[in-house]
């Protein structure tokens, strides 16, 4: 266990590749929780006594990141030495980086943006603290609500397949203006009826746009066959050209099947998070959170997207030479094999559960269509309105917060706002992911995948 200042000055303690924030004092011993407790709604929390970890509370619903943690280090070593020594910014800067790894240096700030900490520090004056910048405003404007029925687009009332469309006339005719969609399936058990949401969103000039809303009961083939039936039904003549989606294997059985012209993708994020489940699913969760070189070589996996289909299967091998295998990630590498490769047979290697041109980003960085900070963007979307929704029966509240938030969307719409901006550190990773996918050689496979291993954690 250790403490460091944050870029607020705020003090927070290290872990296990996690960090903590203070909550309080309580009989004699300190609650820290989870610094991820608001972005990602993470309740896990430690009590510390005296530097010792006297009980945990909750189990973390994200992966640890050690580099995250040793970048902060890094910072506040930066920050310490612009306070209290007189040397330039860029001997403070060039110490500082000369011997982390690759992956910590990822996860720091721009050599400009250093500087400008550096000589932000200083113009406090020496030993002045950093304040804490202003929390965000959150807009409190509810919107005018739509009606509750109108906003029902369909229901096919069955016991089994159970399908429930929402979303407003005016803004179905997107789904055949607009060729690429976006779809994402997100918060689990919804209600005792219904087990996800499944939200379909396009880019209209720069704004994303959810459309329709999808409850479905569960997640058979049938069922989503039963949503692009729906759909295909309001809106006649739906051709989307593609779809960024989830993992959701009947979901993309479904549009497989109903929308046989349109080119599926898996999404990056979804893909990196599959295979973080796995490796938490076969006890190597910890090693990934604590040990740097492991958590590189994992990210090393999931960097086969970025290789050319024709060469995954010899960069796959490669990288496995690489790794002293145990049982148990063994386990995880055969899991990988069998999802995304195809396990070796007699004359070729059978077909893998998803098709290597579903997940494989190769082509997609090629075209400049990588899009990585919109699968995020979209993601927090859906965060955002699981807040709302909250453990309350959610079948009415969520026609609540997806008629309020859905008329706020067309509000917006109308003055022109755009709604979900891509932040600029994911701009920043989709050029450095193509910057090196231009340099791709399959002579030195395992370079590449090491150099955009470094720009991304699971």
């Amino acid at each position: 266990m250790e403490s460091i200042s944050s870029q607020r000055g705020q003090k927070k303690l290290m872990l296990e590749g996690y960090l903590y924030c203070k909550e309080k004092d309580l009989n004699g011993k300190t609650i820290w929780k989870c610094d991820r407790w608001k972005k990602l709604s993470c309740h896990a929390r430690i009590h510390v006594r005296e530097n010792k970890v006297l009980k945990r509370v909750n189990t973390h619903n994200h992966a640890g990141d050690a580099a995250r943690c040793e970048a902060l280090k890094v910072s506040a070593e930066i920050k310490s030495k612009a306070v209290n020594t007189r040397c330039d910014s860029q001997q403070i800067i060039g110490e500082a980086l000369a011997n982390i790894t690759e992956a910590v240096k990822g996860q720091m700030a721009t050599i400009n943006s250093m500087r400008r900490n550096i000589r932000r520090l200083r113009n406090r004056g020496k030993g002045g603290k950093v304040e804490a910048q202003t929390p965000e405003d959150k807009s409190t404007e509810d919107g005018a609500s739509s009606d509750g029925e109108d906003f029902v687009l369909f229901d096919n009332h069955e016991h089994e397949n159970r399908v429930v469309i929402f979303g407003t006339r005016a803004y179905l005719p997107l789904l055949s203006e607009v060729k690429d969609w976006y779809a994402e399936g997100s918060i689990q058990s919804v209600s005792h009826s219904f087990c996800q949401l499944y939200t379909i969103y396009v880019i209209k000039d720069g704004v994303s746009l959810p459309v329709v809303f999808c409850l479905v009961s569960d997640k058979c083939e049938a069922t989503y066959i039963a949503v692009c039936r729906a759909l295909k039904n309001l809106v006649p003549d739906l051709r989307p050209e593609s779809i960024l989606m989830d993992f959701e294997i009947g979901a993309i059985n479904a549009f497989e099947k109903e929308f046989p012209d349109t080119r599926l993708k898996g999404c990056f994020s979804h893909f990196t998070r599959n295979i973080l489940r796995t490796i938490q699913l076969n006890g190597l969760k910890k090693k990934y959170d604590s040990d740097n070189v492991f958590a590189k070589k994992m990210c090393m996996l999931a960097a086969l997207a970025f290789v050319p289909g024709d060469d995954v299967e010899r960069g796959f091998e490669n990288l496995c030479s690489t790794l002293d295998a145990d049982y148990s990630l063994e386990n995880v590498l055969d899991h990988f094999e069998d999802t995304y490769v195809g396990r070796p047979g007699k004359i070729m290697r059978r077909r893998p559960k998803y098709k290597m041109e579903f997940w494989n980003m190769y082509s997609a960085v090629r075209q400049g269509a990588l899009g990585t900070g919109m699968n995020y963007v979209l993601e927090g979307w859906h965060k955002a309105l699981a807040e709302v929704v909250g453990l309350s029966h959610p079948t009415v509240k969520i026609l609540e917060s997806l008629t309020s938030g859905q008329s706020r969307n067309e509000k917006e719409d109308e003055n022109g706002l755009k709604r979900l901006k891509i932040g600029s550190k994911y701009c920043d990773l989709d050029s450095k992911i193509e910057e090196i996918v231009k340099d791709y050689s399959r002579d030195n496979i395992l370079e590449y995948l090491g150099r955009i291993a470094s720009h991304f954690s699971l």
